[in-house]
């Protein structure tokens, strides 16, 4: 993703495949080196698709590579991982 002054808002699309329709779902964002920057829980998917969307304040991201964690929270609280997705940020005033 490159960022702007415009960009106030990352709007992500988590495309996962799953026999399985949990409830909600959980991200976890963290640097590719591992460590985590936040959590967003209660995620829903969009309706008839599966996708969940996840919206990042720009602010929380500075350039560098990130890695989202996608889980499955079924009613009972069980947690099913997906695989993760990396992205990139590069601010749009560090491009030359």
């Amino acid at each position: 993703a490159v960022l702007n002054k415009e960009n106030q808002i990352v709007k992500l699309k988590l495309e996962f495949s799953s026999a399985v329709k949990y409830d909600k779902y959980r991200t976890v964002v963290r640097t590719v080196e591992g460590r985590e920057l936040f959590i967003v829980d209660n995620l829903k998917s969009e309706p008839g698709a599966d996708v969940v969307v996840l919206r990042i304040l720009s602010e929380f991201l500075s350039t560098g590579d990130y890695q989202i964690g996608l889980q499955g929270i079924s009613t009972d609280g069980a947690a099913a991982n997906f695989p993760p997705y990396d992205f990139r940020v590069i601010k749009s005033t560090e491009i030359n």
